[in-house]
């Protein structure tokens, strides 16, 4: 029952089948999509694009910031990053796994994304994990 706005990551600028499957997901789970005016093929720059915050911290925050403010509902992406710096431009931010999977949307909306290195491990685990997985019907 909630509505998102949904924030496409720059690498799934030029993936139209992504973009569906992530709004088919969303409808499909109950929810409703606010479209940006700036999404798919279109879509802004979360603030970390080409490692800008190194750089110059406060462009990154005020590119965030920008982002965030293009919408009133919560923000959901399918980028971790993204998440990350949606939320430090002052939005309510949600990552697709978090919203889909959480029991608890107050969870999913609320959780601090978790730091370098813990992303990392859980990047190796999930690379792991699907690996052992075994298509239906192979041996």
């Amino acid at each position: 029952g909630v509505t998102v706005a949904i924030h496409d990551p720059c690498k799934s600028r030029d993936e139209p089948a992504v973009q569906a499957a992530v709004r088919q997901l969303i409808v499909a789970a109950g929810g409703a999509v606010h479209e940006l005016d700036y999404a798919g093929e279109r879509t802004r720059c979360c603030g970390l694009g080409g490692k800008i915050e190194p750089v110059d911290p406060e462009l990154a925050l005020r590119i965030a910031r920008r982002r965030a403010e293009e919408s009133t509902e919560p923000l959901l992406t399918y980028c971790s990053g993204c998440r990350g710096a949606l939320r430090q431009g002052g939005r309510e931010a949600m990552h697709l796994v978090d919203l889909l999977f959480s029991r608890d949307r107050q969870v999913a909306r609320n959780d601090p994304p978790p730091g370098r290195v813990l992303r990392q491990v859980n990047r190796l685990r999930t690379k792991w994990a699907l690996r052992r997985l075994r298509p239906s019907g192979a041996e």
